[in-house]
């Protein structure tokens, strides 16, 4: 989630849904519109209204915004005559009022402004455009903000904050393919404006989430795109639900390529490693240079102890899938094996631990990026011939080397317009595979629009709209590295792929810059939390609510420190606080519970437990309270909290291992049943 209650200067206003309406155009407006201070201060002499004027500008300049406004309000009941001067008061008036929230007030000062100059063709009369589609979008009145921002361009096409803000007229208006255009046009002319990158950022990113949810209300069993809502659930941590979604498209398209590495990886994250590693074995047979399968295959000979066959999959993605691996790990390991590793009882061999894949393979499962230098000059080895047809077949993985090659002869068949369906498709592939996002985007786009019903173009046109995203982001420290808001949203970036260490370094780095903002030191005291950092966790937390004492998440999160750290009494009115939030309102009372029967009072721990018994799902709650009625001589009610605890603990032991089997025997049965599975 994006900060609530900060907002960077260099940042315009953006969609409701992504960040609240906010004065980001301040900055931007700021520098345009300062030409007009100079056309209002045309008089030299000291008579009262160019006093007015000279007082205003002073007060403009240093932020005084409501002081220069008052200074206008008395050139303009001053003056005689509607000169030049005046409706250049009337434009820096309504900018004040602007930079004040005032939008209203700002619309009804430039409306003769605006009345006057319908016919003009004046740098004033785009001024006063600007400035009403600006105040019109702060009060989300979208087509009346299109129409004074395209006037502005119309009259002023450099106009950087006329662009960007039309772009965010269009981004509200969920015309995301307009707002990317608007934000496209204006980084082609300024491309050192970080939050041009920004935006475009947000709407790659929103637009890939448009594309899925489209396709998939017309055609909701498609195979593929299923297979990417999978692939979606296991990078936010769903595995249950990703292993769900692939099972029921393993029933009727079980030789899908990369349908058996998504299984393994879902099945490894749950901790089932015979069977995932299965898995990676059996897409390999046929998908052979899948890095995801590869990968997988490593860390699960690693979590079986077996380095030899850990290390050669891991040593082939460095030899001839660089690139690819690269991206898989910009993902943290599977949790079983990160906590393996973390608790000691993965130790590498001591002839793999000095070598330059031991070192990236040690700062990957240490969660420290992975930031070692591998030779890859092996990996651009020529591709001696173009595999086979069914490796051609869309994806089918190849080497770098074979990418390159067959994209060339792709891309050659698609510009005599000798390429078919397949053929687009693989080279959408082959373009994203080699980085060439915006290539893949045009080829996925293109095939869609030959047929609406392929699921590989929306695979790949949603997948491009993501790598384009985050390359806009990854411009952000680059173009604007005293942003504390580029910071944050890097740090968020970094958290939402589990990548802890990343984001404590951009947080701290945004907590350098803007020190007095809760929701940066909530955002680094929650990654210390989650990390099991009490004591770091705790320090970031207590400053969250010096600067905002009603966080209910810090009161939580703090109070949640306190109880790990067996400090029952300093725990008790942090969670009281936390109570309110529904997000957190469980762990919240099971805490309360714990430190209150921790004091002695074993009635308020019951009466904190009660409300929310009917949200216990594996008898953890229960089993609590019947340890506290036990301890009030309340026997009866002890036994039945004791009986519910444990037909809770029996029915979650019972569903976890019904999943697995019910997974084992639907993965035996597509195998036997499919044809691809004979195959």
């Amino acid at each position: 989630m994006l900060s609530r209650g900060y907002f960077d200067p260099q940042f315009f206003s953006f969609p409701p849904s992504r960040l609240s309406a906010s004065p980001h155009a301040r900055g931007g407006l700021r520098l345009l519109l300062v030409i007009v201070s100079a056309a209002v201060l045309v008089a030299a002499s000291q008579d009262p209204v160019s006093r007015d004027l000279a007082a205003a500008a002073a007060a403009e300049k240093a932020g005084n915004y409501a002081a220069a406004a008052t200074c206008y309000r008395r050139v303009l009941a001053e003056a005689r005559q509607n000169d030049a001067a005046l409706a250049g008061a009337r434009i820096e008036l309504a900018k004040d009022y602007f930079f004040l929230r005032r939008y209203e007030e700002s619309l009804a000062a430039l409306k003769p402004s605006l009345d006057a100059s319908l016919d003009q063709q004046t740098p004033a009369a785009a001024q006063a455009a600007l400035v009403a589609g600006m105040d019109n979008l702060e009060l989300n009145r979208l087509p009346a903000a299109a129409d004074h921002l395209r006037r502005a361009l119309a009259l002023n096409p450099e106009s950087g904050t006329a662009r960007l803000a039309l772009g965010d007229v269009y981004a509200r208006s969920n015309r995301l393919e307009q707002a990317a255009h608007e934000y496209r046009e204006q980084l082609r002319q300024t491309p050192s404006v970080a939050d041009g990158w920004y935006k475009l950022g947000i709407v790659y990113s929103d637009l890939s989430g448009e594309t899925v949810r489209g396709f998939i209300a017309r055609a909701p069993e498609n195979p593929v795109v299923l297979q990417l809502t999978a692939e979606r659930l296991l990078e936010k941590g769903d595995a249950a639900g990703a292993l769900h979604v692939l099972l029921s498209v393993a029933r009727a398209n079980w030789g899908q390529p990369g349908l058996r590495a998504d299984i393994g990886i879902a099945l490894l994250d749950l901790g089932h490693v015979r069977l995932a590693l299965e898995q990676f074995q059996a897409e390999l047979s046929d998908n052979p240079e899948s890095p995801p399968a590869l990968l997988g295959l490593a860390e699960a000979s690693a979590l079986e102890g077996n380095w030899s066959a850990a290390f050669t999959p891991f040593l082939h993605l460095i030899r001839f899938q660089a690139q690819a691996l690269d991206q898989e790990l910009e993902s943290s390991p599977p949790k079983p094996l990160s906590d393996a590793w973390q608790q000691g009882r993965l130790k590498l061999p001591a002839r793999w631990a000095s070598t330059p894949a031991g070192k990236l393979w040690t700062r990957w499962l240490a969660n420290s990026g992975t930031e070692v230098q591998i030779d890859a000059a092996e990996n651009h080895a020529a591709c001696i011939s173009l595999p086979t047809r069914l490796a051609q077949t869309p994806g089918f993985w190849l080497t770098t080397a074979c990418y390159q090659r067959l994209r060339s002869k792709l891309d050659r068949q698609k510009h005599s317009g000798t390429a078919g369906l397949a053929e687009l498709a693989k080279l959408a592939e082959a373009d994203f595979r080699l980085g060439r996002y915006e290539s893949s985007r045009a080829d996925a786009e293109a095939l869609l629009e030959r047929q609406p019903s392929n699921g590989w173009a929306v695979y790949w046109l949603a997948r491009s709209y993501d790598a384009l995203a985050g390359d806009c982001f990854q411009k952000l420290p680059l173009l604007s590295p005293g942003s504390a808001r580029v910071h944050e949203i890097l740090a968020q970036l970094d958290a939402s792929h589990f990548q802890w260490s990343r984001a404590e370094d951009e947080y701290k780095s945004a907590i350098r810059l803007a020190p007095g903002l809760p929701d940066l030191h909530l955002g680094l005291g929650t990654v210390y939390w989650q990390a099991g950092d009490w004591v770091q966790s705790e320090s970031e937390l207590e400053e969250t609510l010096k600067l905002d004492p009603a966080s209910r998440v810090a009161n939580y999160e703090l109070g949640d420190c306190k109880i790990q750290q067996h400090e029952w009494p300093a725990a008790i009115p942090y969670l009281r606080q936390a109570i309110p939030d529904p997000a957190v309102r469980y762990r919240a009372r099971l805490d309360l519970a714990q430190a209150e029967a921790a004091t002695g009072n074993e009635q308020g721990a019951i009466e904190d437990l009660l409300p929310v018994a009917g949200e216990d799902q594996d008898g953890v709650l229960h089993y609590q309270l019947a340890l506290l009625y036990r301890k009030l001589g309340e026997l009866d009610q002890a036994r039945e909290a004791i009986a519910q605890s444990q037909d809770l603990r029996r029915s979650s032991a019972q569903q976890a291992e019904q999943q697995i089997e019910q997974a084992e025997q639907e993965l035996r049965k597509v195998e036997v049943s499919s044809p691809a599975g004979k195959n």
